[in-house]
């Protein structure tokens, strides 16, 4: 399980593939329901985000794995145009019970997703990456949202450059934040 976050009772939430799991005695037992309303369309991969905000809205950031297509040939560029592991962002506002609709954030390939945080202004930040062709590398990217996750606002693409030789992990990768 994880990532973890701490809901408003104190109680511990975390998030696997397709459920939410509620712990109210410090990890000891837990309980579990429901993540997605449409399982069959949505399934986290293991890297994830998950963000509970000072006003108390959960933002689970994840790697939808029902819609992965690997297709990468580094002599023929890199990540064919089918190539795609699409990053989606749900909400909750009642700790847990229920999650919106996840709704689309980044197309394409995602390779890793691990970092959202909150700036003492308020904003909420969520480092992603992305595969590129011609060479075939990764770019990273920051998304934005000043509402609470409702909507998100890309940044600038950081782009180390040519291919780095690393197999399909050259370029920039995995993102940290910090404020």
């Amino acid at each position: 399980l994880g990532p973890f976050v701490k809901l408003g009772d104190g109680s511990i939430l975390a998030v696997d593939e397709t459920q939410v799991h509620i712990s109210k005695d410090d990890g000891k037992t837990w309980s579990a329901g429901p993540l997605f309303a449409r399982p069959d369309k949505y399934q986290s991969r293991g890297e994830r985000a998950l963000l509970r905000t000072r006003e108390g809205t959960l933002i689970l950031a994840f790697m939808n794995e029902k819609e992965r297509v690997f297709s990468w040939d580094q002599a023929q560029g890199g990540p064919s145009p089918e190539c795609r592991l699409p990053v989606y962002v749900t909400r909750s506002s009642d700790d847990g019970k229920t999650w919106l609709e996840p709704k689309l954030l980044q197309d394409g390939y995602c390779g890793a997703l691990r970092a959202m945080i909150q700036l003492r202004a308020g904003r909420i930040v969520l480092g992603c990456q992305q595969a590129v062709a011609n060479p075939g590398h990764h770019v990273c990217s920051t998304y934005t949202s000043d509402d609470e996750g409702q909507t998100w606002q890309q940044s600038n693409v950081i782009d180390l450059g040519k291919y780095g030789g690393y197999g399909d992990h050259g370029g920039g990768i995995e993102p940290t934040l910090t404020e």
